[in-house]
């Protein structure tokens, strides 16, 4: 079963087969887990394994959900490390996730 949705960025996903797809537990963030792990969209559509960042800034714990096939990250924020994954979890599963456009770094040479 799926919990999450394509979010409705312009990217560069390929088509392709079905993978197999890892099968992760974290309690209290079952879609966090599953969209970490996923190598293909519901649809089927092959797609690159999401990255997580995880930091403090200004006294709070923040997370970053970086799905590199659209170049779009979602955003999530809690007083605590446990309650981290869960407000992310949340974020995930809303009726529309506030995915933003990633921003692209270049390197200096």
């Amino acid at each position: 079963m799926n919990y999450f949705k394509k979010p409705p960025v312009d990217g560069g996903a390929k088509k392709g087969k079905k993978g197999e797809t890892l099968v992760p537990e974290i309690p209290g963030a079952p879609t966090v887990a599953q969209f970490m792990a996923a190598d293909c969209w519901p649809d089927g559509e092959v797609r690159e394994r999401a990255t997580l960042i995880v930091f403090v800034e200004d006294g709070a714990f923040k997370v970053c959900l970086s799905e590199k096939n659209m170049q779009a990250t979602l955003w999530a924020t809690s007083a605590t490390f446990a309650g981290l994954l869960e407000a992310l979890e949340d974020r995930l599963t809303a009726d529309a996730p506030d995915w933003r456009r990633a921003k692209k770094f270049s390197k200096k040479p």
